[in-house]
Order: C-alpha cells, then structure tokens, then sequence
C-alpha cells in the first residue's frame, strides 16, 4: 500500500502507516542483527562478529525506503 501510494495525494494515513511498519520492522531486524554480533564479539569471534555486523546494512536500506515512502504518502 506504502508503494502504491501516488504523490499527488497528500496525508494518505493509510499509505503512511505502512511506511512506519516498515520502519519499525527494519529498526527491529537491525537490533537483532547488532544483538546477534555483540554475543559474537563478547564470545571472542571476531570474524563472525564483524560478518554479523556487516549484514545490518541490509536491514538499514530498509529504514530509508520506508522514510521515502513515509514522505510520498504524507506530501
């Protein structure tokens, strides 16, 4: 719905929601991620640690596509 949103029409609360779930979700998969490396590390497996690290960019590509489609839905 956040996708199909079209920008000529403005406060689509609906299309705007979604855009926060996908936000949420994504903050949410990056504390997991960045939990799940933080153990790695503490456990003393640097390589594993900086892999786990690494993969959550993944999950932050996700923050910025839901922040675009925050900002089409409510201008």
């Amino acid at each position: 719905m956040a996708q199909a949103s079209p920008w000529d029409r403005w406060w689509d609360w609906a299309a705007a929601w979604c855009s926060v779930k996908i936000i949420l979700l994504s903050l949410g998969i990056i504390s997991l991620i960045a939990a799940l490396g933080i153990l790695l590390k503490s456990l003393n497996q640097e390589f594993w640690a900086k892999a786990i690290l690494v993969l959550s960019a993944v999950p932050g590509l996700g923050v910025g596509l839901g922040a675009y489609y925050l900002v089409k839905a409510l201008l």
